[in-house]
């Protein structure tokens, strides 16, 4: 698309009152799709053509009108080629404008005050808005703050629980020279991760966020340090890799129907929303 089309585009969608986002929205498209089209990087096809005579009210010879000589738009048309075969390079762009990653797969991954926008060679978008991307900032921080304040209150009982344990119960240790209390209650303390991991998980919706290490470790000490049964309480350390192993995929078929049905996938590395 010669740069003539490019700024009627331009044009026509200010003149109708409508954003990029708003455009790409009523396209079915991202809005670096129309982006493209308005820099003359890219040329919509021909159903998008026909979408943008209608919705602008003009017929397409209006919509394509144009003076420039053919040989003329031949010549930029080889010359956005080479471009563009130059730009499918992977590149990574850091500037005034935000952060812009393209890969020579066709991926790319622009963030920028406008919010995050990812495209994959698959056709498949993600947009998070600046609206959406402070809302995700504030929810993480507040999570944050509520776990990091249950991490403390659950350190602080578990220093309480083990005082009063010391104290308490003083029945000889069968396996040991001092009173049971103060020989195994530190173990209270391997707990002090794995209570703010089960709010972790339920918030986020990750089962795997739970603590399970430190959990199976609370249990197998204790077993064998009151009990004396070092073996086989061990096997309740393989319940670990068992966990994950079952888990995670389970976790990603989730992930998938949510990202189909266009749900927001709620996660440490990002929430994505479908354009």
């Amino acid at each position: 698309m010669n740069i003539e089309i490019a700024n009627r585009l331009v044009e026509l969608r200010k003149k109708s009152g409508l954003s990029q986002e708003e455009l790409a929205d009523k396209l079915g498209l991202s809005r670096q799709a129309v982006s493209k089209w308005e820099r003359a990087e890219a040329s919509p096809d021909t159903d998008n053509l026909i979408c943008l005579a209608n919705l602008y009210h003009v017929s397409l010879d209006d919509l394509l009108r144009t003076d420039v000589p053919i040989d003329e738009i031949v010549r930029e048309q080889k010359e956005r080629s080479q471009e563009q075969e130059e730009r499918r390079r992977d590149h990574v762009s850091i500037g005034k404008d935000g952060i812009h990653v393209s890969s020579e797969d066709g991926d790319e991954v622009h963030i920028s005050k406008d919010g995050i926008h990812i495209d994959d060679n698959k056709g498949n978008h993600v947009h998070i808005g600046e609206k959406e991307t402070e809302e995700l900032i504030q929810k993480k921080k507040h999570q944050g703050i509520v776990l990091g304040i249950i991490s403390s209150i659950v350190g602080l009982l578990a220093l309480i629980a083990y005082l009063l344990i010391g104290f308490l119960i003083n029945t000889p240790w069968t396996y040991g020279n001092s009173n049971s209390g103060w020989a195994i209650g530190w173990i209270v303390f391997l707990l002090v991760p794995v209570i703010p991991s089960i709010f972790e998980a339920i918030s986020k919706r990750r089962v795997s966020h739970f603590a399970l290490p430190p959990f199976v470790a609370a249990i197998y000490l204790f077993v064998g340090m009151y009990f004396g049964i070092w073996h086989p309480t061990w096997v309740v350390f393989l319940s670990i890799p068992v966990f994950y192993m079952i888990v995670k995929p389970i976790e990603e078929v989730f992930d998938k129907k949510d990202k189909e049905t266009g749900k927001k996938v709620d996660d440490d590395d990002d929430e994505d929303d479908d354009d």
